[in-house]
C-alpha cells in the first residue's frame, strides 16, 4: 500500500512543517504500553494554517480536511485509535475529492486497527545505532517475534543496498486487524502491519521507507515506482537470505502464459487509467519484472547505482517514470525506451527472460 508521506503533498508545502512536528513526536508513540496520539502536533499545526488558494487547490483541500480532523479529534475522548477513527471520518467529509476520501478512509482504517490495544513496546538499535522502536498488540508478541527481531538486520541490509536510511528512527506496529483490506501500510518510520508479519511483508514495507515515503510518486498512476520497487526488493532479500534468487523468481518459465489476463493491464502511467487497477497484481509483479529486466540489461553494478542514485538524489521528492528512465539511461549510457515500453506499457507478455 502507499504510505502518506511528506513527499506526497507537492502543492501543500506548509503541511511539511507540521508533518515534521508529528514525526519528531512519533518516537514517543507509546508510554506504558498504551498508544498516545502523537500525530496531534501535525493536526495542531494544520488547524492554524491559512488555506493556500481556492476550493480546487490541493493544499487548500488538505488543510480544510486536516482542520476538520483536528477539531473532531480534539472534541472526542478515547485512545489514539478511537481518535483516528473520528479524525478520518471528518477528513473524508471535509477534505474534498477522491484524495480526501481515500486519505480519510486510510486514517479511519488505521484507527480501527489501533483501537483495541494495549501494546507491548520494544526498543533496540541497528548495528549503526539507529533507534528501532516497535509496538505489538498484546497477544501477537510470540507469533510476531521472529520477524520483528530481524528489523535491525533488514534495515542495515537495505541501507547497504539502497543507500542510507532516510529517517531518524524505525520500527513497526503490529495490530490484529486482518479485515481492514491491507496487510501492511508503509507509514513513515513505522509501518503498520494488520496481521502477524512475515519476513517478506516486513521487508516490503520497510523498503517503502526509501521508495514510497522518501522518494514518492507525482501521481497515483506512477504507483509501480513504489510497489514494483518494494516487490523486487523482496526478491533481493530472499536471495540475500539464501531462499531463492531473483533470476529464479523473474524468468520466462515463472511468468504467466501469454493468454493470461495478467498481461492485459500493464502498470505504466500511460496505461494505468482505471483506479480499480491501482493495486492490482501487475503493478506489483510486472513492476518488479521491469526492474529485473533493467538489471539484466545494464548489469548489477550499474543497476544498484541507479537505485541508490534515485533514492539519494530525489529524497522528499515526487517523481515520474519518465524521470526514472532518464536517470537509468544517463547512468547506464544505454537507450532503454524499448525495455520500459515492453514491460510497462504493452498489453502483452514481453519477449524477455
Amino acid at each position: 500500500m502507499p504510505g502518506i508521506s511528506k513527499a506526497q503533498t507537492p502543492d501543500g508545502n506548509d503541511l511539511l512543517e507540521g508533518y515534521a512536528a508529528a514525526v519528531e513526536g512519533y518516537d514517543e508513540l507509546m508510554a506504558d504500553g498504551v498508544v498516545r496520539p502523537q500525530w496531534m502536533p501535525f493536526l495542531e499545526h494544520c488547524a492554524g494554517l491559512d488555506a493556500a488558494a481556492g476550493d480546487g487547490d490541493h493544499g487548500a483541500t488538505m488543510v480544510r480536511g486536516l482542520r476538520a480532523a483536528h477539531a473532531a479529534a480534539k472534541a472526542a475522548n478515547g485512545s489514539a485509535g478511537d481518535l483516528l477513527v473520528v479524525a478520518g471520518a471528518a477528513f473524508a467529509d471535509a477534505g474534498g475529492g477522491a484524495s480526501g476520501a481515500l486519505l480519510g478512509a486510510l486514517i479511519t482504517t488505521v484507527g480501527r486497527g489501533l483501537g483495541d490495544g494495549p501494546y507491548d513496546l520494544t526498543t533496540t538499535t541497528t548495528a549503526s545505532g539507529l533507534p528501532v522502536i516497535s509496538a505489538v498488540q498484546r497477544g501477537l508478541e510470540e507469533a510476531s517475534a521472529p520477524t520483528m527481531a530481524r528489523i535491525p538486520e533488514m534495515i542495515d541490509w537495505l541501507s547497504e543496498t539502497l543507500g542510507p536510511y532516510p529517517f531518524d528512527s524505525v520500527g513497526a506496529i503490529v495490530v490484529d486487524a486482518p479485515d481492514v483490506g491491507f496487510a501492511g501500510l508503509e507509514t513513515q518510520g513505522r509501518p503498520v502491519l494488520t496481521v502477524v508479519p512475515s519476513d517478506d511483508l516486513m521487508i516490503h514495507e520497510l523498503s517503502h521507507q526509501w521508495f514510497g515515503d522518501s522518494v514518492s510518486v507525482a501521481s497515483w498512476n506512477e504507483i509501480w515506482l513504489n510497489e514494483g520497487f518494494a516487490s523486487y526488493i523482496e526478491a533481493l532479500w530472499f536471495a540475500h537470505d539464501g531462499v531463492i534468487t531473483a533470476d529464479q523468481v523473474y524468468n520466462s518459465n515463472s511468468y504467466p502464459p501469454p493468454e493470461d489476463p495478467f498481461w492485459s493491464k500493464p502498470p505504466g502511467p500511460d496505461t494505468l487509467t482505471d483506479p480499480a487497477d491501482l493495486f492490482g497484481a501487475p503493478v506489483y509483479a510486472r513492476g518488479a519484472m521491469t526492474l529485473h529486466a533493467l538489471r539484466l540489461e545494464v548489469g548489477d553494478d550499474t543497476f544498484f547505482e541507479i537505485l541508490r542514485t534515485w533514492a539519494a538524489d530525489h529524497a522528499d521528492g515526487n517523481l515520474t517514470t519518465v524521470q526514472f528512465i532518464a536517470l537509468a539511461e544517463d547512468i547506464s549510457g544505454q537507450q532503454l525506451d524499448g525495455l520500459f515500453t515492453a514491460l510497462l506499457s504493452t498489453p502483452a507478455r514481453p519477449a524477455l527472460d
